[in-house]
């Protein structure tokens, strides 16, 4: 009788720690992935789409909306090569996750080490085709599938953080964009660009 209760109470204490343990690693695993809360759907071969970002572990959200983290869906029918660059002012770094079940988010790796700070370019392509890898960047091969993608600013060099650029491209096109292509792009993030240099060199050092 002795030998069953022994028994019996240290099931129960392997199942209390096993709990614990549970418990535990997914509050690791929520504290350090984003929780995407405005979901974007982006498609193969449009072009580069805008986030924002603050300072060092802050997610990506969309343009003028702190605090809602973003994530971008897409289902490519073939692989396709997923693509994130730093722009503006570099020294920036990301590291990019897939959300699954549950909201939790599993990493897909960081973006390249920049070899510069502070350099500054005017368009996602002349950051992300740099030959120099001034600015951070990233081409991660996706294979066919359903998609939940987010980051967050592994590195963030200034206190008010940056912008970024997310596309997704099919290998037969992984191409620069012509000039008329960088014009639009430039457009588009142009007003997000002369708000951030004018801070960045208001930021005391």
């Amino acid at each position: 009788m002795n030998a069953l209760r022994s028994t019996d109470r240290m099931q129960r204490a392997i199942r209390r720690l096993f709990r614990i343990t549970a418990t535990i690693a997914t509050a690791a695993i929520a504290l350090t992935t984003p929780i995407a809360s405005h979901a974007v759907p982006i498609a193969v071969d449009s072009g580069w789409s805008t986030f924002q970002f603050d300072g060092p572990g802050s997610p990506w959200h969309l343009v003028g909306l702190p605090g809602t983290a973003v994530s971008y869906e897409f289902a490519p029918t073939l692989p396709i090569e997923l693509q994130i660059t730093d722009t503006f002012f570099s020294g920036d770094r990301f590291e990019v996750f897939r959300f699954e079940v549950f909201n939790i988010g599993s990493t897909i790796g960081l973006t390249s080490n920049p070899t510069a700070t502070g350099a500054d370019a005017t368009t996602f392509d002349a950051a992300f085709n740099d030959v120099d890898g001034r600015w951070s960047r990233g081409r991660f091969l996706l294979t066919p599938g359903a998609y939940s993608v987010s980051g967050t600013a592994a590195v963030s060099q200034f206190s008010e953080g940056g912008v970024g650029g997310i596309r997704l491209v099919t290998l037969e096109s992984n191409l620069p964009l012509d000039a008329s292509g960088m014009a639009l792009a430039a457009l588009s993030i142009g007003a997000i660009g002369a708000t951030v240099r004018r801070r960045r060199e208001t930021d005391p050092a």
